[in-house]
């Protein structure tokens, strides 16, 4: 009995050690980049959320305003503009750490996975930019780190660590909110499957836990953007895709109420010159699509008319949209990265980089977004068909419940991501599939362990 307990120790020494270096590798990463890219790439989305977080502008909710109050914390914690780019980095890297250790007791395969996917291209060059896409990709890999941490040790540790990653990754882009549930109702069966119900309470009780969590988290968000000026973000969609039809048609079907903003040329030659289906913001030089609140309900009744009216032109519109969010539109991946950091009169700039270490880390980024792996189809692809192969696993019962549902799950959490861009999407920027990119992979990992395990058992 001495042996086997002098056995047991020495594998939970050996865990621990296993877990020091992974994360001290990991820690040395996330600081390496902070340092090297202080305070982050910046596009103008950036300097105008910055301004609101040091008071040079008031706040407003066409920036996630959760993750304004949380920059000018840590910045009066820190000190340091580039606060933000360390803590999405922590989260970024903590994920890693929480998904590998999870998936692989062996450190040399921990360590492989670390890297590879730590250093793929797309999350990478992603993560080094202080925008809300990047908080939301970080979020919801903790967030599917941290349940299949629970699946597997139902430690309620896990189960906060998730609740809190998927608060933020909601909070700072309200379509996170689609990916994000998905992984909630996961979480939420596993904590009800603990106490061995049939089948249809244990499905009523994730339903209903679920909801609950869902609905607390919106009454958080509405109590923390409590008066704070409301900007009307769905209009800029909506007017978007009614100057679509408008151009497709030959006509300006545009509401009259629409403030226009050009003098002596008419509105339809106006649209016609700007209008382009890779992003909406060239046509409010014509129009703007920020109104009163009182012609809100109104602009929704009337692009739904018009949609319904001219279904062939509405659809062709975002189909186009789409098509170049895959990167199937003439191959060119649109906006893959931010060219450094935006001019500005706030003394924004980088600390560590040099302006010739730019341009070699921009001709690098601009190699890489042009190769295979910044083809967001091939992941949408990957990630459906490791969701089918779960899936079938599923049915079948081979291999673990725990790794063919989360793989099933986090792989739909992508795949949802994707579909509800079809129709939401303002522009075809790369940035908005980085969850369906990220997920696919870690939907492969989980998978391919499972698969792994099984066979060895």
């Amino acid at each position: 009995m001495a042996f086997a307990g002098e056995d047991i120790n020495q594998r939970d020494k050996s865990k621990k050690i296993n877990l020091f270096l992974v994360v001290g590798i990991a820690a040395l990463c996330g600081i390496f980049l902070t340092i090297q890219f202080n305070p982050g790439f910046m596009s103008d989305d950036s300097l105008t959320q910055y301004r609101q977080v040091i008071g040079a502008q008031s706040l407003n909710d066409a920036h996630p305003v959760v993750m304004v109050y949380w920059w000018r914390t840590l910045l009066d914690v820190f000190g340091f503009p580039g606060v933000m780019l360390a803590f999405h980095q922590l989260m970024y890297w903590s994920a890693l750490v929480l998904l590998v250790v999870q998936i692989t007791p062996v450190l040399y395969r921990q360590l492989l996975l670390l890297v590879m996917m730590g250093f793929w291209p797309p999350m990478l060059m992603m993560s080094l930019h202080i925008w809300k896409d990047v908080g939301m990709m970080s979020a919801l890999a903790l967030c599917a780190a941290a349940v299949l941490a629970y699946a597997r040790k139902s430690h309620w540790g896990c189960f906060l660590t998730a609740l809190l990653a998927l608060f933020y990754a909601v909070a700072v882009r309200i379509n996170g909110f689609i990916p994000g549930i998905i992984l909630l109702l996961c979480l939420c069966y596993f904590l009800a499957r603990q106490y061995r119900l049939s089948s249809w309470r244990t499905a009523g009780i994730t339903i209903l836990l679920s909801l609950g969590i869902a609905l607390g988290q919106w009454s958080i968000m509405g109590m923390i953007t409590a008066g704070v000026q409301r900007i009307y973000g769905m209009g800029t969609l909506l007017v978007w895709d009614m100057a679509a039809i408008s151009v497709a048609e030959n006509q300006n079907l545009l509401p009259p109420y629409l403030p226009e903003k050009i003098s002596g040329t008419d509105v339809l030659t106006g649209l016609q010159e700007k209008y382009t289906p890779l992003v909406n913001t060239p046509i409010y030089e014509v129009v703007s699509p920020y109104l009163d609140e009182q012609y809100h309900t109104q602009l929704r009744k009337d692009w739904l008319t018009l949609v319904v009216t001219h279904p062939q032109d509405y659809l062709a519109h975002r189909f186009h949209v789409f098509t170049a969010l895959l990167g199937l539109t003439d191959g060119v991946v649109y906006s893959a990265y931010q060219p450094g950091i935006r001019k500005n009169w706030l003394g924004v700039q980088f600390v560590s980089l040099s302006q010739e270490d730019l341009q070699r880390d921009l001709a690098l980024f601009a190699t890489l977004a042009a190769s295979p792996v910044y083809r967001v189809w091939s992941y949408v692809l990957l990630g459906l068909g490791v969701f089918l192969v779960a899936s079938f696993r599923l049915v079948r019962r081979w291999g673990t419940l725990r790794g063919n549902l989360l793989a099933a799950t986090v792989s739909l959490s992508g795949l949802a991501n994707a579909a509800s861009l079809f129709f939401i999407a303002t522009a075809a920027d790369f940035r908005y599939m980085i969850w369906s990119i990220f997920s696919a992979i870690i939907a492969m990992a989980i998978l391919l362990a499972d698969l792994r395990n099984k066979r060895n058992t």
